[in-house]
């Protein structure tokens, strides 16, 4: 069992630097704190909490890289896709099957962090694909086909992401798959084209709000 330091120094009731993970939970959610302490500090050994590293961690992976990632997709499908689940895409299958793959063994291991890893390393690579295709410029080029191509990779990554995190954040996995009009165990299977084109998507709503510091 690790111990566990307060920005850089030991925890005691002398310094009045104890946490309470109660009111951590309250004021963040429990899947925030989950998240940060199973990326952040290996699990079994020593590690530290910063509040201030805290909610950069948590605003960088969740709300800017996963959150944003699946609003901006979700946004372009009710632009040029009439909010339907698009024609099937590939682009980030073989990433999806590795993924899928290290998630299943890192969790036999009890190695959390790199579950988290796996998972971020596939969301990095579909904020790359949008930034690099440019599905707007596409649609203006009237290139229909591969827009749908690329937003769908995108939205079955995401499944597949929520799907491996969930034992790690089960609330805002929960919230993916609602988001991709699944209820929460309508589909656990793990392979790559689960998501049936056509369906119908409800309005984009984020899946974790950034945290904002008080000054």
């Amino acid at each position: 069992m690790g111990f566990l330091t307060k920005d850089g120094l030991k925890m005691g009731k002398t310094l009045g630097n104890t946490i309470d993970p109660f009111a951590l939970v309250k004021q963040y959610g429990s899947d925030a704190v989950r998240y940060f302490f199973l990326k952040e500090i290996e699990f079994g050994r020593d590690g530290d909490f910063s509040e201030s590293r805290f909610v950069e961690i948590l605003n960088a992976d969740l709300a800017n890289s996963l959150g944003n990632l699946l609003n901006r997709s979700l946004g372009m499908i009710f632009k040029y896709c009439d909010g339907k689940v698009p024609n099937r895409g590939y682009d980030l299958s073989n990433s999806c099957n590795q993924m899928v793959e290290q998630v299943r063994q890192s969790y036999a291991n009890l190695a959390f962090q790199q579950v988290c890893q796996a998972v971020l390393a596939v969301v990095r690579e579909g904020n790359k694909l949008i930034d690099d295709r440019a599905p707007w410029k596409l649609f203006k080029a009237g290139a229909q086909e591969e827009v749908e191509q690329i937003l769908y990779s995108i939205l079955e990554a995401m499944r597949l992401v929520s799907l491996c995190l969930y034992p790690i954040t089960p609330n805002l996995s929960t919230k993916i798959i609602e988001q991709l009009n699944l209820s929460p165990h309508s589909t656990w299977e793990c392979q790559w084209g689960i998501l049936v084109p056509g369906t119908e998507l409800p309005k984009p709503q984020p899946v974790f709000e950034r945290i904002e510091v008080k000054p």
